[in-house]
């Protein structure tokens, strides 16, 4: 019976310096990952200050030329895609977050080729936080239209990376969340059609801010026919928050 407690105790003991050894090492790794993610926000920051002038679909009064990028690098954590959506409280998917008043980015701890996307979006927030541009009142899509088209030049420039679209589902349902009034003020108008009970309802327009376009008729908040759902071979062009121009349309 003692030695089949000590055998029990001795085998607790393997499982337990192997968790810890597992936490330690991962630990080890996220720390790893964080300074490497350092290295690129640096980097990050250069290119943008370098291409502000060549980066399409922000309107003037969110000159990307204007702000100041010798600024303090914000914190990173790495979480599950679960706990960022809940941080976010959204109803749709959001693979990373930027909390202003921690100076926080939340990027996921999951490995993707997407990861410099998302975090050249969430570090191009906290340039609108330290610059004051994310002030307060605004309207969500007045922020976070600026971060996807830095986010889309930072793909094309830097990835070349010409297979990339629009999460549609998602861009929906972000600009539905802000509410009917930013809806119609905001200086980037992604909807631009008929409404019904605060939900995309009758003939309209969606353009997605990777430039995808969505022409025709919605019910309830959908859009009904995704063979009108065209992708853009080039950035969408936006003078005082209207789409300027359309480039060709592939499939």
């Amino acid at each position: 019976m003692r030695y089949l407690l000590k055998s029990a105790l001795l085998f607790l003991l393997i499982i337990f310096f192997n968790i810890s050894s597992l936490q330690a090492q991962e630990l080890q790794n996220n720390k790893t990952s964080i300074g490497l993610l350092e290295t690129e926000m640096r980097e990050m920051l250069s290119f943008i200050s370098i291409n502000c002038g060549k980066i399409e679909g922000i309107h003037s009064k969110h000159d990307p030329c204007n702000y100041n990028y010798k600024i303090r690098l914000p914190s990173i954590e790495l979480k599950s895609e679960e706990e960022i959506t809940a941080e976010g409280l959204a109803t749709y998917k959001v693979e990373g977050l930027y909390f202003n008043d921690e100076e926080t980015i939340y990027l996921p701890n999951k490995k993707t080729p997407q990861d410099l996307t998302l975090l050249i979006h969430e570090l191009y927030h906290h340039v609108q936080n330290l610059n004051g541009a994310d002030e307060e009142g605004a309207c969500d899509i007045d922020v976070e239209t600026p971060a996807f088209k830095v986010q889309l030049a930072y793909i094309k420039l830097v990835q070349n990376d010409e297979n990339f679209s629009d999460d549609t589902e998602s861009s929906e349902n972000q600009f539905k969340m802000q509410g009917v009034e930013c809806m119609k003020k905001t200086l980037y108008k992604w909807y631009e059609g008929e409404y019904k009970d605060g939900d995309y309802h009758g003939k309209g327009t969606f353009n997605y801010p990777f430039g995808s376009v969505y022409e025709g008729e919605w019910k309830m908040g959908k859009n009904t026919d995704r063979v009108h759902l065209h992708f853009l071979t080039e950035i969408n062009m936006w003078e005082n928050g209207k789409m300027a121009k359309k480039m060709d349309k592939a499939r």
